[in-house]
């Protein structure tokens, strides 16, 4: 085994290399194969050396023995940087951008960076994908068609939905716990389970699961992902409190005419109460005009039917 304080000894960033940087984001490197294991950012709040601090904690890991360990999100990239001393390697690290503009953009260069090496079939060390990954990320060619959503208004509901209440839940926070722990190299058709997510589990009160000839939809990020007719409502069994969906088929091509579509518009009047995770309730007349029963502005979720919003 290599001595650890011979590998990846650098010194701490001075004035000169922090003006050269700004805030950037790096790569880690094992030099045995050249394929990148880790990507982050660095300067601004995450520290100007911030690319030198994971040789650091490396270190640490292994001067303080058995003691205890590194946090489980770092642990896997503190053993590949000790496998590489091991062998006799120093890591190598790159800048990829820097002096970018702020935040937003840093987190945008780092996701960009972990989908397409990942694209290019490297799996990555990072506890986590790419910041805002569902809506921005990385799209297989075949999948493009169905995250190019066109929009939807209240007069391009098939005839079969008119007048039927509408359940639109806000899966995203669903959704996105079922990409955790997904390896996109290893699973590049990987889908989440958009019903699943629009099923299973709900806050709703007497009165609106009475409702019938429901309809539910399931949106992610404005888009709709999921389709089907509301049977009837059972408790959900990992919460008695809340209530799951009891499915039933919807014609194909009823379903294809809300499927797939961006219904950021048709929800506007509803924005604020939607995206607190909740579910809104309308109903769409003959004459396209939305109709909200429940999350309208200014009104109690368990209140009468809203006014009318054109569409």
């Amino acid at each position: 085994m290599s001595e650890d304080h011979d590998f990846n000894q650098h010194r701490a960033f001075d004035n000169n290399v922090n003006s050269s940087l700004g805030l950037y984001v790096y790569a880690l490197f094992d030099p045995r194969d050249r394929r990148p294991f880790y990507v982050g950012k660095g300067g601004g709040k995450h520290g100007n050396d911030r690319v030198l601090h994971h040789f650091s904690e490396a270190r640490h890991d292994r001067n303080r023995g058995s003691q205890s360990e590194p946090a489980r999100h770092e642990l896997s990239k503190v053993r590949k940087i000790q496998e590489i001393w091991d062998s006799g390697n120093e890591v190598d690290w790159k800048i990829i951008r820097r002096h970018l503009s702020n935040e937003k953009e840093a987190l945008s260069v780092e996701a960009a960076l972990i989908d397409a090496f990942a694209a290019c079939g490297y799996k990555l060390l990072n506890a986590q994908g790419g910041h805002g990954g569902e809506r921005h990320g990385l799209i297989e060619g075949s999948r493009l068609y169905e995250y190019a959503a066109p929009p939807i208004a209240g007069r391009d509901f098939p005839t079969e939905l008119i007048n039927r209440p509408l359940f639109i839940f806000n899966i995203g926070q669903t959704v996105g716990r079922m990409w955790e722990g997904v390896d996109r190299v290893e699973n590049p058709n990987f889908k989440p389970n958009y019903k699943q997510a629009t099923i299973c589990c709900w806050n709703i009160g007497p009165h609106w699961r009475a409702l019938s000839d429901g309809v539910a939809i399931g949106v992610v990020g404005g888009i709709s992902r999921a389709v089907f007719a509301i049977s009837d409502w059972e408790r959900c069994q990992s919460d008695p409190k809340l209530w799951q969906i009891i499915p039933a088929d919807i014609d194909e091509n009823t379903s294809a005419g809300v499927l797939n579509r961006d219904f950021s518009s048709f929800l506007h009047p509803v924005k604020g109460y939607l995206q607190r995770g909740g579910f809104v309730i309308c109903e769409v007349s003959e004459a396209g005009h939305r109709i909200f029963r429940r999350g309208a502005k200014n009104r109690h979720p368990d209140a009468a039917p809203s006014g009318y919003h054109s569409a």
